[in-house]
């Protein structure tokens, strides 16, 4: 399925390329539906034409536990019942990280979706839908900036 979705960046020139996993911010290309929401994340608003073929769709918005799989974080901690400390641990750990995406790559998902999403949004603003791709250079077919608007100083 091909969308035009919205990336919001402080990049003039961005590359959408499939960066080395650093933490969960790096897992992938996000991007949401909206260019009012992508504006929040950088002043520059870059609509992107993307191939979205196999998506994963997430259920909740609770980074820890979406994030948070029992078989590879037993390498990193000693507990299947993680404090916030435990989850902040693991949500910025390369080698976690890459081994959780490794996880839903090779189960034949290409992307995560967050539907119905608070994520960064105040109570009053509603929801979204978060797209985050876990191959951007093979799946965003084109992109162009837009018109800079000026939300975020």
């Amino acid at each position: 399925m091909q969308n035009v979705l919205y990336h919001g960046t402080w990049e003039t020139d961005i590359n959408f390329i499939d960066l080395p996993v650093a933490n969960y911010n790096s897992i992938g290309t996000w991007l949401t539906e909206s260019p009012d929401k992508a504006n929040m994340y950088g002043k520059n608003v870059v609509s992107v034409n993307v191939e979205i073929n196999n998506p994963f769709f997430a259920h909740t918005d609770n980074f820890d536990e979406f994030f948070f799989n029992i078989p590879i974080s037993n390498k990193y901690i000693d507990t299947n019942k993680p404090t916030r400390e435990d989850m902040k641990f693991l949500l910025n750990n390369a080698e976690y990280i890459q081994e959780f995406k490794n996880l839903i790559v090779n189960a034949g998902y290409d992307t995560i979706i967050f539907t119905d999403s608070k994520i960064d949004l105040s109570n009053d603003e509603g929801t979204q839908t978060v797209y985050i791709l876990l191959k951007p250079n093979v799946q965003i077919a084109s992109h162009k900036y837009l018109q800079e608007v000026n939300c975020c100083a």
